[in-house]
C-alpha cells in the first residue's frame, strides 16, 4: 500500500468518524426533545356560564423547554343549565393560540343516563389557559357534563414549517 492510499483511507475513516459523531449528537438531541419530564396536575379551574365545576383531574406533561406537550384528563360540570366554558390555567405557552380539533369527548347525562355525546375542540391560549366549551342541551338544569381530553402530542413551539392550525 502506498502513502497516497494510506492518506486516502485515513481521510475516509476521519470523515466517517465525524459523521457517526454528528449522528450521535442528533440522536441525543432528539432523545432530549422527546423526553417528557415535567408534569402539572390540575385539580381546579374556572367556570363561566353556569353550573358547578364538580371535578377536575387534568395532567399537562411537557419536555424540559415546553416545546412538546401532552394534555389529558377529565373535567366534570354538574347542574349544567347553560352554555359555558371551563378554563384551566396551565404551564403551556404556545407561540400562537392553538385549537385542538375534536380531541375531547363530551358526554351529557341526566338522572344517570347518557343523553348526548359529541367530540369537541379545545383552545390553548398563549397565556397558558385551556378553554373547554360545554353546552346546555335543553334536558334541564340537572344535566351533568363530563369532558374527557384525549392525550396526544402537541408541538407548542412554532418551528416555522407549517401553520399551527
Amino acid at each position: 500500500m502506498n502513502n497516497n492510499s494510506k492518506i486516502n483511507a485515513n481521510e475516509i475513516a476521519y470523515k466517517k468518524n465525524n459523521e457517526v459523531k454528528l449522528l450521535d449528537d442528533v440522536i441525543k438531541n432528539l432523545e432530549s426533545f422527546l423526553n417528557i419530564n415535567k408534569f402539572q396536575n390540575i385539580t381546579s379551574g374556572n367556570i363561566s356560564g353556569g353550573g358547578t365545576l364538580s371535578s377536575t383531574n387534568v395532567t399537562v406533561a411537557t419536555n424540559s423547554d415546553g416545546s412538546l406537550a401532552k394534555i389529558y384528563g377529565q373535567v366534570d360540570v354538574a347542574n349544567n343549565g347553560h352554555n359555558g366554558n371551563v378554563t384551566l390555567q396551565t404551564n403551556l405557552r404556545p407561540t400562537e393560540q392553538m385549537v385542538i380539533y375534536q380531541n375531547t369527548y363530551r358526554q351529557i347525562s341526566l338522572s344517570g343516563y347518557v343523553r348526548n355525546t359529541a367530540l369537541i375542540s379545545i383552545t390553548i391560549n398563549t397565556d397558558g389557559t385551556v378553554v373547554i366549551p360545554y353546552v346546555n342541551t335543553g334536558l334541564g338544569s340537572a344535566e351533568n357534563c363530563r369532558m374527557t381530553i384525549f392525550g396526544c402530542l402537541l408541538f407548542i413551539k412554532d418551528f416555522g414549517d407549517t401553520p399551527i392550525d
